[in-house]
């Protein structure tokens, strides 16, 4: 299953010069108590703007290459929804734009 979670801005906005749009303390803890213990796939671009690899969670990034850093690059998206979009477990889908947008379609 898979599972859309986004701080969005008053004009729909999702992101800020490559960070978020805000820094809310609760919308920070409930974005961590969520996704901890699940799967989180992001973008390069998202990846990038982290400070480190997300701790307790398995952290793929949807790329056209692969590199070292997360636990897993993902460079076929649609092998990677066909292969997860029946499982069990949730996987939340934390950003970018484009990401987002690619997983609604």
């Amino acid at each position: 299953m898979f599972s859309i979670i986004a701080a969005v801005g008053k004009n729909n906005e999702l992101g800020k010069k490559g960070g978020l749009v805000f820094h809310i303390k609760e919308d920070m803890k409930f974005f961590k108590e969520t996704t901890t213990g699940h799967t989180v796939v992001m973008g390069f671009k998202t990846w990038e703007s982290l400070p480190k690899k997300l701790p307790n969670r398995k952290n793929i990034v949807i790329t056209f290459e692969e590199f070292e850093g997360p636990d897993e690059c993902v460079t076929d998206l649609k092998k990677f929804i066909e292969k997860n979009e029946d499982t069990d477990e949730e996987i939340f889908i934390i950003g970018g734009g484009s990401i987002y947008a690619q997983f609604l379609d």
